[in-house]
């Protein structure tokens, strides 16, 4: 593989905030600076916590692919989940999802009826826009959940299942799902936000806002692999006056049983995976702490070589041992939208871990064109059931991430 671009976590400096692309795009524009610093609380013994303003992104090492990718195949592979929503009112989690896939600047159309004739309306703002201003969050997304983002006396915090109330969840999602998307897209933390009061905001805020209310009780699959991303400093103390240290989580995560956690237990291996790759660029980890994430990420790596179907893909017993001793890896039915998300969940991991430390690109090859193949047809499930798109939207992401193509609106983040 060729060496990587070690400047590629400085690529998306955006100098002046207000001038760059998402700012520009969204029409938002923030009245303070709120980015590396914050007011005591409202009993003035939190301290400031400083958050970076570009977060570091992992770096993407692509397979050395032996077959080309037929051009065809992939077009039609990503229309299956481009931004033509058929839902009137988008649900948080599908905002997410898109979002996450196609990047910040990426539009959106909404499916509406003239004489009985489908037609899409464009929307005139990016679909991130939803994300970032809690008034195009009231005309796109809002049902059952009021607003977005509320101020709060740690900043501002986004509405997710553990923040609302139950009546309010069927719109929301996973704790930290949304500072983990902005991570992943490596928005700036000086990014504006507007909030449902009409007052502004940044990102810096949300993000802070979750490092004083983190606890290692809570869900902290996604919230984890956004502190790792934006935090200056590797060790704060939260509102509970506790200490937090990246270095704990990781600890943490990896000593959670293989399988286990939502997505079938890959969202630990994204979390692991995130972790050392930061480390590669801003070392944070202790040693022990370092080999422990190496060698749980290993073992899975031998899972998933020895667990692969032979179309390519995995199912959701891709760390059974037993299925593939026994020989009934291929003998049992798996629906459609397991195989591609299962699948597609694994190779946005491995392919932020360098070759050396995962499975064969022969089988990161087949895995690829194996979701490839089989994303058309998802595309009549997602317009039946938006749930259908999330799945598939990281299958999606994946091969945006193995082709070169840009995951970042203008920036491609492929090492080369």
């Amino acid at each position: 593989m060729p060496e990587p671009d070690h400047n590629f976590s400085r690529r998306i400096a955006m100098g002046i905030i207000l001038s760059s692309p998402i700012a520009i795009a969204t029409g938002l524009h923030c009245s303070h600076e709120s980015s590396h610093s914050t007011n005591a609380g409202a009993d003035g013994a939190l301290r400031a916590l400083e958050i970076r303003t570009n977060p570091i992104v992992p770096r993407v090492y692509p397979p050395n692919l032996r077959e080309p990718i037929d051009h065809a195949l992939l077009t039609s592979a990503l229309d299956a989940v481009d931004t033509h929503f058929v839902s009137r009112r988008l649900p948080v989690p599908l905002i997410y999802h898109a979002v996450r896939m196609w990047g910040p600047t990426k539009g959106f159309s909404i499916l509406r009826s003239i004489d009985s004739k489908p037609s899409w309306k464009r929307a005139d703002r990016p679909l991130i826009s939803v994300m970032l201003d809690d008034e195009q969050f009231t005309i796109y997304s809002s049902y059952g959940l009021k607003s977005l983002l509320r101020r709060s006396p740690y900043g501002v915090q986004v509405a997710s299942y553990q923040a609302i109330d139950k009546a309010d969840a069927g719109n929301a999602s996973h704790v930290g799902k949304y500072h983990d998307t902005m991570a992943k897209l490596g928005v700036p933390s000086t990014t504006p936000l507007k909030l449902s009061d009409g007052s502004t905001a940044t990102l810096a805020d949300a993000i802070r806002d979750e490092a004083y209310r983190f606890r290692p009780e809570v869900e902290i699959e996604w919230i984890s692999q956004a502190l790792i991303c934006y935090m200056s400093h590797p060790v704060w103390i939260n509102r509970f006056d506790e200490q937090v240290s990246l270095n704990n989580i990781v600890s943490r995560v990896a000593s959670r049983s293989v399988g286990t956690g939502d997505c079938d237990g890959t969202h630990i291996a994204h979390v692991l995976a995130t972790a050392l790759a930061v480390d590669r660029e801003k070392p944070y980890l202790t040693p022990d702490v370092r080999t422990i994430a190496q060698s749980y990420l290993s073992h899975l790596c031998a899972l998933l070589s020895e667990n692969q179907r032979s179309d390519g893909t995995w199912d959701k017993r891709w760390f059974d041992v037993a299925k593939s001793r026994r020989g009934q890896i291929d003998k049992s039915f798996v629906p459609l939208a397991e195989m591609i998300g299962v699948t597609g969940h694994h190779l946005e991991w491995l392919l932020i871990t360098p070759p050396e430390f995962r499975i064969s690109d022969d089988a990161l090859e087949r895995a690829l064109q194996a979701v490839i193949g089989l994303m058309p047809r998802a595309s009549s499930a997602i317009q039946e059931d938006w749930h259908v798109y999330a799945p598939v939207s990281h299958a999606g992401r994946a091969i945006l991430m193995a082709t070169g193509e840009p995951v970042h609106a203008g920036v491609s983040n492929v090492a080369r």
